[in-house]
């Protein structure tokens, strides 16, 4: 429910369980390794450094990373801009054209 609406997963059950094995799959020391590194990283105060083009990109019903959240990043980039698509936190497989478009529009 996290990473998915409960729309998608009931339209595309494959491909959420495909997700979700890749998941299983993951070993749990490497998993549980990301979470503490994630879970109190806080960058803000860095994100001026950042003279890079960055793209955030947001699925607009993410509980996990709200497009609020990825809005600031981007404003506190300087040359930073946030893009919100339908979807939750892996918005890159429910909203894969939206998302695609915003990335190749950013890269190029």
């Amino acid at each position: 429910e996290r990473w998915f609406t409960p729309a998608f997963t009931a339209a595309e059950p494959a491909r959420v369980e495909d997700i979700l094995q890749r998941f299983v799959a993951t070993p749990v020391a490497g998993y549980v390794g990301c979470c503490h590194a994630v879970a109190t990283a806080d960058f803000r105060d860095s994100l001026a450094q950042i003279r890079v083009p960055t793209l955030a990109i947001a699925g607009d019903d993410d509980p996990v990373c709200p497009p609020a959240d990825l809005h600031a990043i981007a404003r506190g980039v300087a040359h930073g801009h946030a893009v919100t698509v339908p979807g939750r936190h892996i918005c890159n497989i429910q909203s894969a054209d939206a998302f695609t478009a915003a990335l190749t529009a950013h890269l190029t």
